[in-house]
């Protein structure tokens, strides 16, 4: 495999613009440093009928970025292709970016430009900016997305049951985990009820991987999803938010505006692919994994969403408060 740098870029997209499904020429590259701490990623700017048009190459590597001791199997990449793919056939609209080329050889994706100039909901929350309004777009796409995979099968989605239970895993276990050393029984509670439902879960469906323009969003990075409880999503989720709130209290009313306006959305989308559910345990499973994944944040070493040192008794409170609930 070979590993696509400075050097190499510019002769790298030249072997292979051919396999793209459009004409082109290279213009220029650079790699992607914000918000990006798993894969080597670049933007490519390309000629397209004498307009510049951006374009990105995300290789999967055998470790973190961020972490190199970490070691994990650059073949995940193909899983997320094969999943970008089948949402896109899912959703009517464009929310998740489109797979131009697969490089098996060299673990990688050429993607089209998902972003497109757009801001990136961590960068908003970080700014103390919250809007309200796009609470409709993220219920509306997430009851979508789980209301149209309800009760599948992870086959459907992943080669095999041992890699979505390698994800969900990391999931369950990771982002639990420091969690369920202070609430043992309440975390095993929530995974177990968390076993009633299934649907397909993006996984990290958090504020850096969010693009938001006006009041609606798109979203990226699907390489950690699984076939599980849906409701981690809107719980890992409204985890940042409450990040956000605690690093700027003023925005706390917005929120719970924010956080109703968004759970009203998602069941009205649930209803409407004739999900059944109990309203009032959906609430309080969410609710206990936002408590849960707040641990979690406050404990490793995330560079998304910074915890202020003054925020972080508050953001404590909270977590215990909700896991409690």
């Amino acid at each position: 495999m070979m590993l696509i740098d400075n050097k190499n870029i510019e002769n790298y997209f030249i072997s292979i613009q051919k396999e793209l499904p459009f004409s082109c020429s290279f213009v220029n590259a650079s790699p992607v440093t914000e918000h990006s701490y798993v894969n080597n990623v670049y933007k490519i700017t390309v000629d397209v009928n004498n307009k510049n048009q951006d374009i990105y190459l995300r290789q999967a590597l055998d470790h973190i970025k961020a972490q190199p001791e970490l070691k994990v199997p650059p073949q995940r990449i193909f899983y997320e292709g094969k999943i970008l793919n089948k949402l896109n056939s899912i959703f009517e609209n464009e929310v998740v970016p489109k797979v131009l080329y697969t490089d098996k050889e060299n673990c990688l994706l050429v993607l089209h430009d998902i972003r497109r100039g757009a801001d990136v909901l961590v960068d908003q929350l970080d700014k103390g900016i919250l809007n309200i309004k796009v609470a409709r777009s993220i219920g509306s796409i997430l009851g979508e997305l789980h209301g149209k995979t309800w009760n599948a099968q992870c086959e459907d989605f992943f080669s095999s049951k041992e890699m979505n239970e390698r994800n969900k895993d990391l999931h369950y276990h990771n982002r639990l985990k420091e969690a369920k050393a202070e609430f043992p029984d309440i975390i095993s509670r929530l995974v177990e009820d968390g076993k009633k439902d299934n649907a397909f879960v993006i996984g990290d469906f958090i504020s850096k991987n969010i693009i938001v323009e006006g009041d609606n969003i798109r979203f990226l990075d699907l390489e950690r999803s699984f076939i599980g409880d849906p409701l981690f999503d809107i719980g890992f989720l409204l985890c940042h938010y409450e990040i956000a709130v605690c690093n700027n209290i003023e925005l706390q009313a917005d929120f719970d505006e924010f956080k109703k306006l968004l759970l009203e959305i998602y069941f009205e989308e649930l209803d409407k692919y004739g999900v059944n559910y109990d309203k009032k345990s959906f609430k309080d499973r969410i609710d206990k994994y936002i408590g849960a994944t707040i641990f979690y944040r406050l404990y490793d070493k995330s560079k998304s969403g910074v915890i202020k040192e003054t925020a972080k008794d508050l953001l404590r409170e909270k977590a215990v408060k909700y896991l409690k609930i």
